[in-house]
């Protein structure tokens, strides 16, 4: 985490990352889904596309169109979320180690708020349920990064 903070301070580094919600290493690794171990277990059976077998050239087209299908691909990702604490280094000292433990479980927590949301944001008979969630995410988890790239969408949709 240090040394991706060291990165992102580089002036040209902040501006890009900042204008995307992505300003700080916190916030950079709330983006986190998932390490190798999910990957893993996610691509478990998946078609793999070859020169040989051009699965995703064919069958990408059908899905032109088909919003409901961005969801169900968003809800199956997230069933495959994973700790970032894992993935990690952990701080020597015990101050410093529980800080690192505390945000990243809140992270947690509000990456399950959000990962519903991103998915019924492709649902229109939703709305009620967007809107419900958005209001929570805002009270509960306000600095959490991927929350507010959702709100910036959120308040060009409902004018709120």
């Amino acid at each position: 985490e240090a040394e991706l903070a060291r990165r992102i301070a580089i002036p040209e580094v902040a501006g890009d990352l900042t204008s995307v919600k992505m300003g700080s290493a916190v916030d950079f690794l709330s983006y986190f889904l998932m390490g190798d171990e999910g990957l893993k277990r996610y691509s478990q059976g998946g078609t793999i596309n070859t020169d040989n077998n051009v699965y995703l050239e064919f069958s990408a087209p059908l899905s032109v169109g088909k919003t409901t299908l961005v969801a169900e691909n968003i809800a199956n990702l997230t069933q495959f979320r994973e700790s970032i604490i894992p993935y990690l280094a952990i701080p020597s000292q015990p101050a410093e180690k529980a800080r690192q433990a505390r945000i990243w479980q809140e992270n947690e927590r509000a990456a399950v708020l959000a990962d519903r949301l991103h998915s019924i944001y492709y649902m229109m008979d939703k709305e009620f349920e967007y809107v419900t969630l958005m209001q929570r995410l805002k009270n509960d988890y306000p600095n959490y990064a991927p929350y507010k790239i959702m709100y910036d969408n959120y308040k060009l949709t409902y004018k709120n």
